[in-house]
């Protein structure tokens, strides 16, 4: 179910595992952001646009799509 957040930052925690890039898109899979941390957690604070977008989280162990609400 998707994370609702009403200030727009979204907290991604790979468990351990060393995150290479977080891809924000839209829904209609245009891309906003990419962010590299090179850490295991980040902050992602997503546009000012209310909607849902989908963070594509590469880590160490492959990738994972999260999908986000910005309220």
């Amino acid at each position: 179910s998707p994370n609702p957040t009403a200030n727009g930052m979204v907290q991604v925690n790979a468990l351990g595992d060393i995150i290479s890039g977080i891809h924000v898109y839209t829904l209609n899979g245009k891309l906003v952001e990419i962010i590299r941390p090179a850490a295991t957690r980040c902050q992602v604070q997503l546009p000012m646009m209310v909607g849902t977008y989908l963070l594509d989280v590469q880590t160490t162990r492959g990738r994972k799509l999260e999908r986000v609400v910005r309220r």
